[in-house]
């Protein structure tokens, strides 16, 4: 029985399917959020030894090693709502140092992804620098908070769209999470806002109309491919993450492997090997795509006419993401 630490935070759709797949495989699976820290859980390191406990159980120890740990997300502690805001900053920078630790004592596992994997992966800029390298097309782009330069680019094309840089869920005044979409900026909203633009930079895009949207994860020498058919409802048109009961999802054959596989080489010699490591595609044209085998949704490498894929691949753009966090 193989087990599997999973390093998330309370609220996490991905980790709760991901963790009911694996149970129901057979695998033993112990799950830590960090927002659990300190105030509604505690967590011990012990030595001679290093043995971690959590309460009262046993967490990592010599005779209780972890096969795999998927480093899902990295969350903030949530200290206790009575202290004062420096308490607050203390305990938690002390409790993420703890966490940390825990999570280093695991690290003769199989890591999906080490911290610096995984933070240098999620960073946007470098993903459309690569990109580009690579010869993948990419949206006209800048990522700034100076007030001037978001509307110079602005005045240039004739749509923009404003997405986070880094995270776009947010806890509002009520204590609740809300997600800032990738939205089209209307006409006029960046006139008197600098202060706005000022607080945090942002990305901002020449606007791309779309028929759809890929989601494609490459794993070892495998691929799936998925395509999102955000143009089918007016709530998904901009942001397919606007939920809609009827939103379609669909099997996608393998797109310009030779470029994703450019990008992906490039990543593994930064990064240390990510897997799996996520891409994002919009086609911007209505062209049939390719008919490719597909083996339960599979799709290996050897089993594709590149030449095939030119035309649909031209179509393309890529698009930055928390691709590895699989946001």
């Amino acid at each position: 029985m193989h087990r599997i630490l999973v390093w998330t935070q309370k609220v996490d759709l991905h980790a709760d399917l991901v963790i009911r797949e694996l149970q129901a495989k057979g695998a033993l699976v112990t799950r830590i959020n960090g927002d659990d820290y300190p105030a509604n859980k505690t967590a011990s390191i012990c030595f001679p030894g290093g043995t971690v406990t959590g309460g009262r159980n046993m967490l990592v120890g010599a005779d209780t090693p972890f096969d795999a740990v998927w480093y899902r997300r990295r969350v903030s502690p949530v200290p206790s709502t009575h202290m004062s805001q420096q308490a607050k900053t203390f305990a938690s920078d002390e409790t993420m140092a703890l966490l940390d630790g825990v999570l280093l004592l695991t690290r003769d596992s199989f890591w999906v992804n080490s911290f610096a994997s995984a933070h240098v992966a999620r960073n946007k800029p470098l993903q459309l620098s690569v990109a580009e390298s690579c010869g993948l097309a990419i949206p006209p782009t800048l990522i700034s908070n100076d007030p001037v330069a978001v509307r110079a680019f602005a005045a240039r094309h004739d749509k923009i769209i404003y997405k986070p840089v880094y995270r776009g869920l947010v806890t509002n005044d009520d204590k609740q999470d809300e997600l800032i979409f990738a939205n089209i900026l209307p006409e006029g909203a960046l006139a008197n806002a600098d202060q706005e633009i000022r607080a945090a930079p942002g990305i901002y895009q020449a606007y791309i109309p779309k028929q759809l949207e890929l989601r494609i994860t490459v794993v070892g020498s495998q691929i799936f491919s998925c395509a999102i058919h955000s143009q089918e409802h007016v709530e998904t048109r901009e942001d397919w993450r606007h939920y809609h009961a009827e939103l379609r999802h669909s099997v996608f054959p393998l797109l310009k492997l030779w470029q994703i596989y450019s990008y992906r080489k490039e990543e593994c010699l930064m990064q240390n090997n990510i897997q799996p490591l996520g891409f994002r595609f919009l086609t911007t044209a209505n062209v049939p795509a390719p008919t490719v085998n597909l083996t339960d949704g599979v799709q290996a490498i050897k089993d594709v006419d590149l030449d095939t894929l030119t035309a649909y691949a031209n179509t393309l753009t890529f698009t930055p993401g928390n691709d590895n966090d699989f946001d």
